[in-house]
């Protein structure tokens, strides 16, 4: 049934003034949305378990919380129109195995991809300001991934549970790292010092993930030196830094002169 518009009502879906607001049919495996919709809007696809495919017309702008527990869609094309993912939009999606999000999306909100346990792979684009909290929460097979230089903050527990996340990359752009961010991650390369910096070595989470053989370069440990002293955190940098050096600054308030 569709309302306010010039569609066929074997669609089995409600649209009101370009928002879809409802599909019928909970049994659908295959759904194409009219490029009349501007907007999907929360539970549309709600519990619909057996939709494997879904086509978004270039005429949409925002997703809210469409597609929770639709646990058989596999893959998804977010078109170059949308500009937001709303919270909860993906949640418990157990069978997406990746995501595009296009570079017209400037924020992914909270719990957007919530146990999304078959997500091995994110393509996140420059656009993304915010990873909201909980974004990735729980998505047990996501390896690695880049944040792009325009994210400015990661919300709490954004990849909590991410227990196969052995690889990030955090931009210089990144101000604000939330509680529990990466709780639970296997981390072994996290650009430790960037982490530190942006965290002003109060987020404890962040560090305890980094695994303790992570070898940083010289330049770098003086890097990490130099943050230690300013926060007066040393027992917090020992692991990653050579005694010699620890040592030789342990005692000093001063502030190194570094290269950018």
């Amino acid at each position: 049934m569709i309302k306010n518009l010039n569609e066929s009502k074997s669609s089995g879906l409600e649209i009101v003034n370009g928002v879809l607001i409802k599909c019928n049919d909970k049994k659908a495996t295959s759904i194409t949305i009219p490029d009349s919709v501007t907007s999907i809007g929360d539970n549309v696809f709600w519990n619909c378990t057996k939709l494997t495919s879904i086509t978004i017309p270039n005429s949409v702008t925002s997703i809210g919380n469409s597609f929770w527990n639709c646990k058989s869609l596999a893959s998804i094309t977010i078109p170059d129109s949308v500009t937001s993912i709303g919270d909860s939009a993906f949640w418990y999606c157990k069978s997406l195995t990746s995501i595009t999000i296009p570079d017209s999306v400037t924020s992914i909100g909270n719990s957007a991809f919530y146990d999304c346990t078959s997500l091995a792979s994110i393509t996140m684009p420059d656009s993304v300001t915010s990873i909201g909290n909980g974004a990735f929460q729980r998505c047990t097979r996501l390896a690695s991934v880049t944040i792009p230089d325009s994210v400015k903050s990661i919300g709490n527990c954004a990849f909590d549970g991410c227990t196969s996340l052995a690889s990030i990359t955090i931009p210089d752009s990144c101000t604000s790292i939330g509680n529990d961010a990466f709780d639970k991650c296997p981390l072994k390369d996290l650009d430790l010092v960037t982490a530190l910096f942006i965290t002003k070595l109060s987020n404890r989470d962040v560090i305890d993930c980094v695994k303790k053989d992570i070898k940083l370069s010289g330049l770098e440990q003086q890097r990490v030196m130099k943050l230690a002293r300013i926060h007066n955190a040393f027992d917090l940098v020992k692991p990653y830094v050579d005694d010699d050096l620890w040592y030789a600054n342990r005692g000093s308030r001063g502030v190194l002169s570094l290269e950018d």
